[in-house]
């Protein structure tokens, strides 16, 4: 199995014996189109609608590739071969220490 990275940073996730694991970003990002609305303020902060749109640079599906992509376009593409980042692994001093693994949205 193949992972790819379709986000612009490191992934780090921990493996079952503890050793870590880097995926680097392949120099592609997976996004979702988004458009922003003012909707007004509360407090003196603006406050803006979020209209999510199409999902843009995700490939075609292909045989023993996963897809790793932000949480929020795996959330829309649920697909079988894309996956985001998660749980987080964080310590006890709330620092982040990578991921525990992959999560697949259905």
């Amino acid at each position: 199995m193949k992972f790819r990275n379709f986000t612009p940073h490191n992934i780090r996730i921990q493996k079952e014996d503890g050793r870590m694991f880097t995926l680097p970003p392949s120099g592609q990002v997976v996004r979702i189109e988004e458009t922003f609305m003012t909707a007004g303020r509360l407090d003196g902060i603006e406050i803006h609608w979020v209209q999510l749109g199409k999902i843009i640079g995700l490939p075609p599906e292909k045989e023993n590739i996963i897809l790793v992509v932000p949480h929020r376009v795996a959330q829309i593409a649920a697909r079988r071969d894309v996956y985001s980042p998660g749980p987080e692994n964080i310590d006890e001093h709330g620092q982040s220490n990578g991921y525990w693994g992959l999560q697949r949205h259905a």
